[in-house]
């Protein structure tokens, strides 16, 4: 069984790259669907491109490749990022509308990983949470 560490981050965000493109500000994150038992929750990684794309990379418990997904950040049609009361996580709701299709996304992310060599994760996030701000039609921010 594979780990999901930076090894693995690494290798799933590059193959969702574009020629001449580069990823930044990965983070680590735990997916949320509702009515999904917790074994069927799928834990990954997002990052922003410099062809300004969010890149999705979803892996099962197992780490079994689930669903790889890249959107057009001037797509983001809404921005929610709320900090779950007594933790540092924080939980990042997206709404994406491209060619009349509607996609939902909604993660969890934790300012601290812990054995998974991801040592600036909460810059990163930081960072992330930013540059997705700036490019949402819709924001909401509650730290």
């Amino acid at each position: 069984m594979r780990k999901l560490d930076r090894n693995l981050m690494h290798a799933a965000l590059t193959a969702l790259l574009e020629p001449k493109e580069q990823y930044q500000f990965p983070v680590y994150v735990g997916f949320s669907e509702r009515y999904l038992s917790s074994l069927e929750q799928t834990y990954g990684f997002l990052a922003v491109t410099t062809h300004e794309r969010l890149l999705v990379s979803r892996f099962s418990l197992l780490t079994i490749p689930m669903k790889q997904q890249a959107f057009a950040l001037q797509t983001l049609q809404k921005l929610s990022v709320r900090q779950i009361p007594l933790l540092k996580t924080r939980k990042i709701t997206m709404q994406f509308q491209s060619t009349g299709k509607v996609e939902s996304l909604r993660c969890f992310c934790s300012p601290k990983t812990f054995g998974m060599g991801l040592p600036n994760q909460e810059t990163q996030l930081q960072q992330l949470l930013e540059t997705l701000n700036l490019w949402s039609a819709r924001s909401d921010f509650t730290e």
